[in-house]
């Protein structure tokens, strides 16, 4: 049962978890603009890394337009109140990693673990103490274990020195009686000097119930984001949370118009498409998927078709995926064919169109490949219509096909 004495601390995580719906690519002057409103609008702390944590820039995550280096490095020369906070995923992120974070002014870190391998977080707990850091726990999937497990797991991390641990919905998944049975089982283990967190998802829309019923139970720090930015769906969306904080008469730092003018004006306009509950989020949310995965598969799929046009793909492209010069996110290459790749279609446009007989589109049989008429040096091609040329000499059936030399 929550009073009007109830305290709630906001950690706002857009450039953080947000990263993975902006594919990790805002450059540091945007970064800038977004801290300093965060910072502006009175939250306690932000979250500042590579989607992934520190390490995270790679082909396996998905390559940052910038270091975090440079992330941090702005965001640290742009705050004046808040704490900023980064998180660091053992496995990827390394001591070293922490180590030169704390030096930029990073004074608050999260250590991220699946929910059964707390046990990897023990070195990275253990050095973030040694600089004197804030430490959280984070243990990420938590849907897929049960509370009195999960609170096993978190007892360790607890054990290995963190002043804080959070029940942390990564694929959207839990529904408030999921958040409410494992905050009682944290309760149950942990110290009472030990902070309880909740960062939830918003795949089945439930992000911000999720938040309201953890802080009920006793939970003190609350992760969102402007706007909703986060993988899948997004995080728990700050604004409408803080509205229904203040409606409870919940104590928190924040201001409401403050940060709607900032969910508004630097971060929408960053989205490349609606963070929201559609077709494929919903589906990370039913299933229990990381939310992360989430633009991995449309970069994998369907984004690949509409952002990197070849010859057979040209037709699924809107106007605006085919302006000259855009560039692919995920393999950096330039949308606009070059020479190279102007010169592979028309090669391709004539190896379609010596496949094509002109006599069978006409109607008639298929001659072999070495009769005279039907090849004759010359002729209009009339089997491949995008592609009208002559004909070149006719091809013999001992050479391969792929090394045909055009007219």
């Amino acid at each position: 049962m929550t009073t009007s004495t109830t305290k709630v601390f906001l950690r706002d995580v857009t450039l953080r978890d947000g990263m993975h719906a902006l594919r990790h690519r805002v450059t540091p002057e945007n970064v800038g603009r977004i801290v300093a409103a965060i910072d502006a609008a009175g939250v306690d702390a932000l979250e500042v890394a590579h989607g992934d944590g520190p390490g995270g820039g790679s082909l396996n995550y998905g390559p940052g337009s910038h270091t975090d280096w440079e992330w941090l490095e702005v965001a640290a020369a742009n705050l004046t109140n808040a704490r900023l906070t980064t998180l660091i995923l053992p496995g990827i992120g390394t001591v070293h990693d922490l180590k030169r974070a704390f030096e930029i002014g990073v004074r608050s870190v999260r250590v991220a673990t699946h929910c059964s391998e707390a046990d990897v977080s023990a070195e990275h707990i253990g050095v973030a103490r040694e600089l004197g850091m804030d430490v959280s726990g984070f243990l990420m999937m938590g849907h897929l274990a049960e509370p009195q497990a999960l609170a096993q797991q978190a007892k360790l991390m607890e054990s290995y020195g963190a002043n804080c641990v959070y029940v942390v919905d990564s694929g959207g998944r839990l529904t408030m009686d999921g958040i409410r049975d494992r905050v009682r089982a944290y309760h149950d283990v942990l110290s009472p000097d030990t902070e309880l967190g909740v960062h939830a998802h918003q795949n089945l829309s439930l992000a911000v119930a999720n938040s309201m019923v953890a802080v009920e139970e006793g939970v003190l720090r609350v992760d969102a984001s402007l706007a909703g930015l986060g993988a899948g769906a997004g995080n728990c969306p700050i604004e409408p949370f803080v509205a229904a904080a203040t409606l409870q008469g919940w104590s928190h730092n924040a201001d409401l118009h403050a940060l709607r003018d900032a969910a508004d004006d630097p971060v929408r306009p960053l989205m490349e498409q609606p963070v929201r509950v559609d077709r494929e989020t919903l589906t990370l949310g039913y299933a229990g998927v990381y939310s992360s995965f989430l633009r991995h598969a449309q970069g994998c799929v369907g984004d690949v078709r509409r952002r990197c046009p070849g010859p057979a793909d040209r037709s699924r492209q809107t106007q605006a995926d085919r302006r000259p010069g855009r560039t692919c996110s995920w393999t950096s290459h330039s949308t606009s064919p070059g020479p190279q790749q102007a010169s592979r279609e028309r090669a391709r446009g004539r190896r379609v169109a010596r496949r094509r007989c002109p006599r069978r589109d006409r109607g008639g049989p298929r001659p072999s490949p070495s009769s005279g008429p039907a090849r004759r040096a010359g002729d209009r091609c009339v089997g491949a219509p995008e592609a009208r040329h002559r004909l070149g000499p006719p091809l013999s059936p001992a050479r391969p096909l792929r090394r045909a030399r055009g007219p």
